[in-house]
């Protein structure tokens, strides 16, 4: 006797052979997998600062331009970073300002405005004496210093992207 395979009609029907039915809406269960005993888990790689990461970045373009490839999350970091002196040196700071001025297109004209708003912000901000009235409430600046660094970084990176801009030269390492 035979046994009717996957498929086999039996009196006229299709017999279904395989999974059961499920009702509309069950997940279907996962298999647990075992955890085979010696096996441990990989150490993991340590974190790498991203601020070390942006900065090798920027060195590598700076010393090395045919060794350097393009990250887009490094840009995005340096970019956000570029005001803060306890993250980007000075010495940093020029190369950085090297660097943004081969921004091209949209990007370079974002970062542009940024600075415009960031250095309109700390000319408030040192003309009103370190605090701004909003809304009744006198709220606390941080410190003239830290707005002083941020308004003279805003206005280099604005002298260097709209300078390079008029001139139409790429600006060099």
């Amino acid at each position: 006797c035979r046994c009717p395979g996957p498929g086999a009609w039996v009196q006229g029907a299709r017999v279904s052979v395989g999974m059961p039915k499920r009702k509309t809406g069950e997940r279907p269960k996962k298999k647990h997998l075992k955890k085979k005993k010696g096996h441990k888990a990989l150490p993991s790689a340590p974190a790498v600062e991203p601020a070390k990461l942006a900065l090798e970045y920027l060195h590598t373009w700076r010393d090395n331009s045919l060794g350097w490839k393009f990250v887009k999350s490094r840009q995005v970091w340096l970019l956000k970073h570029a005001y803060d002196p306890q993250l980007i040196g000075e010495a940093d700071f020029g190369t950085l300002v090297r660097y943004l001025a081969g921004l091209e297109g949209g990007g370079r004209q974002k970062t542009i405005d940024h600075a415009k708003s960031l250095a309109a912000d700390a000319k408030t901000i040192i003309g009103a004496g370190g605090t701004v009235t909003t809304s009744g409430d006198d709220q606390q600046i941080p410190e003239e210093e830290e707005v002083r660094v941020t308004l003279r970084r805003a206005v280099a990176i604005i002298n260097a992207l709209e300078s390079d801009c008029k001139a139409g030269t790429p600006a060099s390492r």
